[in-house]
């Protein structure tokens, strides 16, 4: 039981001094202890393996001698040596210790500190010579002879006798009896003048005789005996006119008064004396008790003081009273001169009443409060209360400014501070987030900034000089940062009140509201401290650390700020999904052909390059595989805590765009879209295929052009010019996050426009489809082409095998002609036009076996009942499915187009009405230029 109390009690102290105190959180604290309390004892601590040690030792003499330091070495062994000889249970746990301790003894351990570990040598043996020096044996007699002949009776016997009979001889006998002594003796005593005691005890009213109590009903006391009792009063002492109950509340006595003076009169007087009293009383009660905070401790020490200048003026005042000279007393004189002096200490009592219930758990709180009855009472025109209470809050603002001045100096915080606002989140955080997670702002339980309410607009500069000499202290920069050679501005009541204001009357108070006054010259000294150390972080960021270097790398990366360097990256994985490469998503190869583009730029850094690629469930053809190809570039660690890693995504996500566009863009224009048919075919079909590409190609051509000029070059060159005039990181931070959020939201990315992102991608994808069809078109075109040639049509069986050989890709069967809209105009006339199209063909056809004779009967016989040509049906089928995709085109364009004029008006961004109307101006623009061809 014995030990496992010692286990629990001393777990127990060093889990406080590890964790601190509960902080307001008691029922946390206490089951983190309670499971530290349970490991502690479970664990079952095991001996240190002796041989272990004593091959790491070896081990270490071993290095000495690698490493040519013979001196150690042979050092080390020899007190190996030594130290196996002696016999102790500990000595391997004493040498794993210091194994551990040891941090590099190659060159941090000299031989020469082996000799202030000697102990020290001890005084050489007393000899007879030393004795002898100090003290010479030539005393006189020292070396006579004794004579040891005589017996122990004869010296013992007649001895005694010799010497009392000397004695009696040497003293006569006194002839003084008894009462002579006395009467000496009083001769002797000084006795004292008994009328000034006399008056003394006269002047003690309350000691007179209890018989006169009781016959009469009051005692009358002077006017003057009143006035010392109520000064003693005032002064803590205890008086007969006043007394105190349990709780320390003071009364006045009403068995004594005044002859010449009214008893209600008198009452009241002894009864506002008494008030004063009580709080006094209570003032000083408060102040015995002990505080652990510096700032109450200081608050405590003023409090103190004002209570010895208030004992100092009642001395004053009993003094006036002491002349010799005859004064007039009057107790209602006393009340007018000690009423305004115990007013100001009752302020406090009040002030300590208010904020004793938040004082534990807000220390700053009577800051807050000597800060609010200073504005109250200058608005009040109190000036004495201003200047008495002025100078108590400066006294505890100097405390409470000591944490904030070595933070803002050194970066450092203390142990246990209480009333300081700045604390530590994470210590063990990474350098790429120090700015951000490893200190926080300490907040109270209802959210709000653990400081004063005064401090709350300087809490931000205040933490962020603070986490600049800390970054400044781990980039290396620290020394230059210390030294601003700037003289600290004074804080106190005459700097702060005087200093401007034409007032030569140190009581009267200053024209302009103390708190517009202690603000301003709070900021000065706030900006003493803070702007050397954050101007000397910016020119780090934006010269040694490279600032505008990566935010320049990160334009030609994902911004395409170079459109070429992104046309040679998109080609190289185009050209490798075109021809249908398994490896086309190879991060390594991707990586690569990445660094060998984008290193060309001075900026960019190839080895900080890196591609990324996730499996996809898209073809790969189409553009939505393009989503899981991620471009990463690596930022040092102090431009990170600028650009934060949040922010990544956000840029991979419009790289991804850019390149989705480009391929849309890239396979439009390299795609060929030339048909060999004859003339009737080309105008069913040309027409409607060259009108979707025209409009495709201007929506990939317009979305590009908006997204690299509109979108983000004009918030790229806002963000330069902002950062230039930041003041420290946050700024930065804030500012480039903001970027950010403007960027994605321009670029259709934000979260609340993922719709519309979505309709960009399909119609983008689109593109692709398109031309994959229309090249299928094609290629069995050509096949009917090659039958035709050679004296014979086409056939389905044909146009199948050239499919199986893959000349010819599988399409999907027609469907049903949807609902056509406005927009579409040009898309049902070419539609309705098909149709009579048809019967021209079939008319030519007739007059063709007319011509031909038997020819042409050998070619009608085999015909079923639908009388349309494979080529026929071939045309029929591409043409509905470019009717289809057509329609896909309306809905999807029309959708965004509403879309951004929607979010646009609600949002407040002319760029995406602008892109509305750019979009539909080519959709009016070739529905117009449809309908002057067919009128002419």
């Amino acid at each position: 039981m014995a030990h496992s109390a010692t286990i629990n009690n001393t777990g127990a102290d060093l889990f406080v001094n590890i964790a601190g105190s509960s902080q307001g959180n008691t029922r946390k604290f206490k089951r983190s202890r309670d499971a530290f309390l349970r490991g502690l004892r479970s664990q079952q601590w095991q001996r240190v393996n002796q041989f272990d040690v004593q091959a790491s030792c070896e081990g270490l003499v071993e290095k000495f001698f690698v490493l040519n330091r013979q001196d150690l070495a042979e050092a080390l062994s020899d007190r190996l040596k030594e130290l196996s000889k002696r016999s102790s249970r500990w000595i391997p746990e004493i040498l794993t210790l210091l194994l551990h301790l040891q941090g590099d003894p190659v060159n941090q351990s000299r031989v020469e500190d082996l000799e202030k570990l000697k102990p020290p040598e001890p005084p050489p043996p007393l000899t007879w010579a030393d004795i002898i020096a100090d003290d010479p044996l030539d005393e006189e007699g020292l070396w006579d002879d004794v004579d040891y002949t005589r017996s122990s009776d004869d010296e013992l016997l007649p001895e005694p006798k010799q010497h009392k009979s000397r004695r009696r001889e040497i003293t006569p006998a006194s002839s003084l009896d008894e009462d002579d002594w006395i009467a000496a003796a009083q001769a002797c005593v000084v006795v004292p003048d008994s009328q000034p005691l006399q008056q003394v005890t006269d002047g003690q009213f309350w000691r007179q005789e209890h018989e006169l109590s009781r016959t009469l009903d009051r005692v009358t006391v002077t006017e003057l005996q009143a006035v010392r009792e109520t000064l003693f009063m005032l002064a803590g002492l205890p008086t007969s006119l006043y007394q105190s109950d349990s709780s320390k509340k003071i009364g006045c006595n009403v068995n004594y008064s005044v002859s010449h003076v009214m008893a209600s009169t008198w009452g009241h007087q002894l009864q506002e004396f008494a008030e004063f009293g009580t709080g006094l009383s209570q003032l000083r009660l408060w102040t015995k008790e002990a505080q652990s905070v510096a700032l109450v401790q200081t608050f405590r020490a003023a409090v103190l003081e004002e209570i010895r200048s208030f004992e100092k003026f009642l001395s004053e005042l009993q003094a006036t009273f002491l002349d010799s000279a005859a004064v007039a007393v009057s107790i209602a004189d006393v009340l007018s001169r000690v009423r305004p002096q115990a007013s100001l200490r009752l302020r406090l009592k009040d002030l300590i009443q208010n904020a004793s219930q938040k004082v534990q758990t807000t220390p700053f709180v009577l800051l807050e409060a000597l800060y609010d009855e200073v504005n109250l009472a200058q608005m009040t025109g109190e000036a004495d209360v201003f200047n008495f209470l002025g100078r108590i809050f400066f006294a505890c603002l100097k405390t409470y400014l000591k944490p904030i001045r070595r933070w803002m100096a050194e970066g450092e915080l203390g142990t246990d501070d209480q009333i300081f606002f700045v604390g530590t989140a994470d210590k063990s955080s990474e350098a790429a987030s120090l700015w951000h997670d490893q200190y926080v702002l300490r907040q109270d339980g209802q959210g709000r900034l653990h400081a004063p309410s005064f401090l709350h607009p300087a809490a931000r500069k205040i933490f962020n000089s603070g986490k600049s000499v800390v970054f400044l202290r781990e980039m290396g920069k620290y020394e230059r940062a210390v030294s601003t050679g700037q003289e600290e501005p004074r804080l106190d009541l005459e700097t702060v009140c005087r200093s401007g204001v034409a007032i030569h009357n140190h009581s009267a108070m200053p024209l302009v509201s103390f708190s517009e006054l202690f603000n301003s010259a709070f900021e000065k000294w706030i900006r003493s401290k803070y702007t050397f150390a954050s101007s000397v972080l910016r020119e780090q960021l934006f010269t040694n650390c490279g600032l505008w270097t990566s935010l320049d790398a990160l334009k030609h990366v994902y911004f395409s700020k170079d459109g070429t360097l992104l046309q040679a990256f998109a080609d190289a994985l185009f050209d490798k999904i075109d021809r249908n490469r398994d490896g086309w998503n190879d991060r390594y190869l991707l990586t690569e052909i990445a660094r060998s583009v984008f290193g060309s730029v001075a900026s960019v850094s190839p080895e900080k390059l890196g591609v990324r690629t996730a499996a996809t469930k898209d073809s790969r053809r189409s553009v939505k595989a393009l989503a899981s190809i991620s471009i990463d570039y690596f930022l040092p660690w102090s431009i990170t805590n600028v650009i934060q890693r949040s922010s990544l995504p956000v840029y991979q996500r419009i790289s991804t765009l850019l390149l989705q566009t480009y391929r849309a863009r890239h396979i439009l224009r390299s795609a060929s879209l030339s048909i060999s048919l004859s003339s009737t075919d080309r105008n069913r079909e040309a027409r409607l295929r060259t009108l979707l590409r025209h409009r495709l190609l201007w929506f990939a051509d317009t979305l590009h052009a908006y997204t690299t000029t509109t979108a983000i070059a004009s918030s790229t060159t806002a963000l330069r010019s902002a950062l230039v005039t930041a003041d420290d990181i946050d700024a930065m931070a804030a500012l480039h996050a903001a970027f950010v959020a403007d960027v994605e939201r321009r670029c259709l990315l934000a979260p609340a426009l993922q719709p519309i992102a979505d309709a960009v991608v399909e119609l983008l994808d689109m593109a692709v489809r398109f031309v994959d069809l229309s090249r299928e078109g094609e290629t069995a075109a050509g096949v009917e082409l090659t039958n035709a040639g050679k004296g014979r049509r086409g056939s389905a069986a044909t146009v199948a095998s050239a499919a199986t050989t893959g000349t010819y890709r599988r399409r999907d069967r027609p469907r049903d002609h949807r609902r056509v809209s406005a927009m579409q105009v040009a898309l049902v006339e070419e539609s309705s036009s098909s149709d009579s199209d048809d019967d021209v063909v079939e008319k030519e056809d007739e007059d063709e076996v007319d011509e031909d004779g038997d020819n042409s009967t050998k070619y009608l016989k085999p015909l079923p009942a639908d009388t349309t040509t494979p080529r026929q049906q071939s045309a029929g089928s591409l043409v509905s499915a470019l009717q289809q995709m057509a329609q896909q085109f309306e809905q999807l364009h029309g959708f965004i187009v509403a879309g951004l004029r929607g979010v646009s008006r609600a949002g407040d961004e002319r760029c995406w009405e602008m892109l509305a109307e750019r979009l539909e101006w080519e959709g009016v623009q070739g529905t117009a230029t449809q309908g002057r061809g067919r009128g002419r």
